[in-house]
């Protein structure tokens, strides 16, 4: 396990803790038997991952079963977050606010490599920077089909629809959760705590794929079809 993904772990382990109520525990360590110091030495990496794995199955199991914790713990593995509005907040913005930058850069950024549609490049990166929380828009322009913009974070991502408005629609056939979107709406990053960015607040009107992969959101906006943004995500290399 790599360090950074012992990092996120530990993130969602504090907030499974406050999903739950517990009894204080006695101090174990009197009642621990003295070994060789040397017999007890164990790298640092493989410890932590150990016990972070440990407690995020024994928290997750505990809490399966405790509707307020079990809520929360859906929350916690939700990076896509769909919610109703009454209006798109006045003032925001449509444009992608941001600094243009080579990809090896926004990879640095990112914490990851990229992904591309097979065989493509961007004619542009535009790399968005919320403290812990960063994203990369992507900019295609096919020669013989519409241009888009692909989204790619290491935070959650939120949706917000109008009343009244277009409804989320499931998508399958992405491997994990996906929707298709239309119509005005608000997007905003959150934190790995889950509260809002505000100023990552923007507005959108064009069509939209969004869906997790590998604990990442991905988002294609532009004036596709979702057939046609489907086929774009499956081919993400």
């Amino acid at each position: 396990m790599m360090q950074g993904e012992i990092d996120i772990l530990e993130k969602d382990l504090m907030l499974l803790s406050r999903a739950i109520r517990y009894p204080a525990t006695p101090d174990l360590e009197p009642a621990w038997p003295e070994r060789p110091r040397e017999a007890r030495l164990v790298p640092w990496g493989m410890r932590a991952a150990a016990a972070v794995v440990v407690a995020l199955a024994t928290l997750v199991a505990g809490v399966a079963l405790v509707a307020p914790a079990r809520e929360a713990v859906a929350d916690l593995f939700d990076k896509i977050n769909i919610f109703v509005i009454d209006d798109v907040p006045a003032g925001l913005t449509h444009e992608i606010e941001g600094r243009e930058v080579s990809l090896d850069v926004a990879q640095d950024a990112l914490g990851f490599e990229p992904a591309l549609p097979g065989g493509t490049h961007p004619s542009k990166v535009v790399l968005q920077e919320f403290g812990e929380v960063k994203a990369a828009a992507l900019v295609f322009d096919p020669t013989n089909a519409p241009g888009y913009l692909l989204f790619e974070t290491n935070g959650r991502v939120g949706k917000g629809i109008p009343t009244g408005g277009e409804k989320a629609e499931f998508v399958e056939g992405l491997g994990g959760e996906a929707y298709w979107l239309t119509g005005l709406r608000l997007v905003q990053y959150q934190n790995l705590n889950g509260d809002v960015i505000y100023e990552s607040r923007r507005v959108t009107d064009q069509n939209t794929l969004i869906w997790s992969r590998g604990g990442l959101v991905f988002r294609i906006e532009g004036p596709l079809e979702m057939e046609a943004a489907v086929e774009i995500a499956q081919s993400l290399e």
